[in-house]
């Protein structure tokens, strides 16, 4: 019970408490008395849904997403990537050889897959390539399903870029318009002058 002030002179200060639990709803009070309650609980019959989502697992997952000049995909499913590279070299030999790289397709195979866990159904991965200077390339989709659990999606693509200037070359990974990795490719450009060479006779 809330005491009444015991003369008018000295009446009760209004306050307002907030009282914020995880388990339970935010309660706002108006207290108009010197005795406030410690703890205030309000259980919720709604769930928990922060608590639920640290009890479950989450995803779809990324596992491996990299250039390799070639995937390995067996009977049983397994998958392996041969010689994994972030690097290409680009050499001209020869007269005239251009101060800057001419545009050149580069082939590589990309290898991305995610893993299930408690995602399922349709899915959509999204590759933006940037070039050194900023420009944003053509971008390419992966559409996708997922089983579930520990299932997991191979998605393997022969992938010729365009480069047109040499330098790294950045390539957005975006899983279902979230962004969760780059993988890079840097292109480097080489100049070999042709170099001629006479012989004399000497008498």
């Amino acid at each position: 019970m809330c005491q009444k002030p015991k003369s008018p002179q000295t009446p009760c200060s209004k306050r307002v408490a907030v009282l914020d639990i995880p388990v339970v709803k935010r309660v706002k009070m108006n207290l108009d008395c010197e005795k406030i309650p410690i703890m205030l609980l309000v259980f919720s019959d709604k769930p928990n849904e922060e608590a639920d989502m640290k009890n479950g697992i989450g995803g779809p997952f990324l596992q491996i997403a990299v250039f390799c000049e070639k995937v390995l995909q067996e009977k049983d499913g397994v998958v392996s990537a041969i010689r994994i590279i972030d690097r290409s070299l680009i050499t001209i030999s020869g007269e005239n050889v251009p101060d800057s790289i001419p545009p050149i397709n580069i082939p590589v195979v990309l290898l991305v897959r995610v893993k299930s866990g408690d995602a399922s159904g349709k899915h959509e991965l999204r590759i933006k390539p940037i070039s050194p200077s900023g420009k944003e390339l053509a971008t390419f989709n992966f559409p996708f399903v997922l089983g579930g659990g520990e299932l997991a999606a191979n998605l393997i693509m022969n992938y010729s870029l365009k480069a047109e200037e040499s330098g790294l070359y950045w390539f957005e990974v975006i899983l279902n318009d979230i962004l969760i990795t780059k993988i890079s490719l840097n292109v480097i450009y080489q100049k070999k002058p042709e170099i001629s060479t006479t012989s004399s006779v000497v008498q």
